[in-house]
């Protein structure tokens, strides 16, 4: 074989602008030159393919069926660079950006009620937000969630929310945790849901970032409060729900998007 075939290449340039789906059937057959071409070579060849690239499969080869959607995006080895965030910090929020000052400790509260200790500012509404907000860009094209940064991008931290899951020290490993908990919990389909989601930190004038690069998901990615199940999108810098009496208009909306 001389090189990659064409329709891994489309899929190759997807995958570097932003991450794109795919199963191992789908690689296997775009690998695939002959009958006499063995699954078994497709598949090494995919493999060496996405390596030699830069880009990774989630969840990787030898896991799951070969029919399960998987998410091939660039390979996540590297913290972002403080110059990169301070760049998306500047652009500002828009249809595929969204800051949130925390991922559960409510500064509004916290500044009306100071004498507050930490626990008691953890809040659930908090969550939700941050959480709808990740919902809305898997069902509309992907995005970008900066958290530790007010409205403004002025750099808060991340250490409040620490403080509320009651962490000593630099805590960025466990808040990770406690956030791909959350997601593996409060979405249908949360196991999923976690390979759509990647997270790195930066500090940025002493104050640790987080940086939520969710990708797009060809399924609609629900989020559960109670016994409801609870669909939203984004439209320009907002995040909005979906009802059952738009579901439709949505859904035309989202294949045009997806070309």
């Amino acid at each position: 074989m001389t090189g990659p075939p064409k329709e891994f290449l489309s899929l190759f340039a997807r995958a570097f602008q932003g991450g794109t789906e795919t199963s191992l059937s789908e690689l296997i057959e775009m690998f695939k030159q002959s009958e006499t071409h063995s699954t078994l070579v497709a598949a090494g060849e995919a493999r060496d393919a996405i390596d030699k690239a830069g880009l990774e499969l989630i969840p990787p080869f030898g896991v799951g069926r070969m029919s399960e959607s998987r998410v091939l995006r660039v390979a996540t080895h590297s913290v972002p660079l403080e110059e990169e965030v301070r760049g998306l910090i500047a652009a500002g929020e828009d249809s595929k950006q969204e800051f949130k000052s925390s991922l559960i400790f409510d500064h509004k509260r916290a500044a009306n009620q100071p004498e507050l200790d930490a626990k008691s500012l953890k809040s659930d509404g908090v969550l939700f937000s941050v959480l709808k907000t990740i919902a809305a860009f898997l069902t509309s094209g992907g995005g970008i969630l900066i958290i530790g940064v007010d409205d403004k991008g002025a750099p808060l931290g991340i250490q409040f929310d620490y403080a509320c899951f009651g962490i000593v020290g630099d805590g960025r490993d466990k808040w990770e945790l406690a956030l791909r908990n959350y997601l593996q919990t409060r979405f249908k389909d949360g196991p999923s849901i976690n390979d759509y989601v990647t997270v790195n930190h930066c500090v940025i004038d002493e104050k640790s970032i987080a940086v939520i690069k969710v990708q797009a998901r060809r399924a609609l990615s629900f989020l559960k409060e109670g016994n409801d199940h609870r669909l939203f999108r984004r439209q320009g810098n907002r995040t909005l729900e979906v009802s059952i009496a738009d579901i439709e208009e949505f859904l035309t909306w989202r294949s045009k998007e997806a070309g």
